[in-house]
């Protein structure tokens, strides 16, 4: 069983990460993909960047799990730290990709509902919370799903 193993697993591709959930609003379904999008906040900035996201990301997710659009959604930062480059994560979990226009279109519409004064003030304050280059996106397909409730999977 262990020459199959090491014949069909490439030594070191595996690794497990641990993540403490600083903001969830879960859903009622399994998800059927996972996007995600990694953040680095500057040095001293990472409860400025929780902030951010409560003001800026969580209204906008909101109505968009209100309306059914995404299944749940939520900001994670690493529990246990390895090499990462990012110190927030944040996820929303959808039935397929279109969706990714969906969310993409509804913090558009956010933007341009909010003044020109107030866009400069929220660029200027990310900006001063964010690393400029420390953004990656990320889309996982989930293949198994289960929910911890019984009955199976």
């Amino acid at each position: 069983m262990m020459e199959k193993y090491e014949a069909a697993v490439v030594d070191g591709s595996h690794s497990d990460d641990v993540y403490r959930i600083v903001h969830s609003a879960p859903g009622e379904a399994g998800p059927t993909y996972i996007n995600l999008g990694f953040y680095t906040a500057k040095p001293g900035k990472e409860s400025e960047a929780k902030e951010f996201y409560d003001d800026v990301a969580v209204p906008v997710y909101d109505k968009l799990k209100a309306d059914g659009a995404i299944n749940s959604y939520g900001l994670a930062v690493p529990a246990v730290h390895r090499d990462e480059a990012f110190t927030h994560m944040g996820w929303y979990s959808s039935a397929d990709l279109a969706t990714r226009d969906v969310v993409s279109t509804a913090f558009d519409a956010a933007d341009a509902a909010r003044s020109e004064a107030d866009n400069e003030a929220m660029g200027k304050r990310w900006a001063e919370t964010f690393e400029p280059d420390g953004h990656m996106d990320q889309v996982l397909m989930v293949v198994h799903y289960y929910n911890g409730s019984g009955g199976g999977e």
